[in-house]
């Protein structure tokens, strides 16, 4: 668990920091600005929930192999 966990924290820190820098230096008006945003943090939201996935995955075969119930 700690491993998604540190995985969650680094991606929340990018997400607010890289959302900052963009609102601070962007030379596109707001709307074109929150598109972006808006493709990015979706982008990212993906890249969260397959790297969950996987997690998810490696867990429950360590489960399995653990329980003895290896395939």
């Amino acid at each position: 668990m700690g491993r998604l966990a540190a995985f969650f924290r680094g991606w929340a820190v990018g997400v607010v920091i890289g959302g900052s820098l963009a609102l601070l230096f962007a030379p596109e008006r707001g709307e074109v600005t929150r598109q972006h945003l808006q493709a990015a943090l979706k982008e990212a939201w993906e890249e969260v929930r397959r790297a969950a996935e996987a997690e998810q995955q490696r867990l429950e075969r360590e489960l399995r192999r653990l329980r003895g119930e290896e395939e």
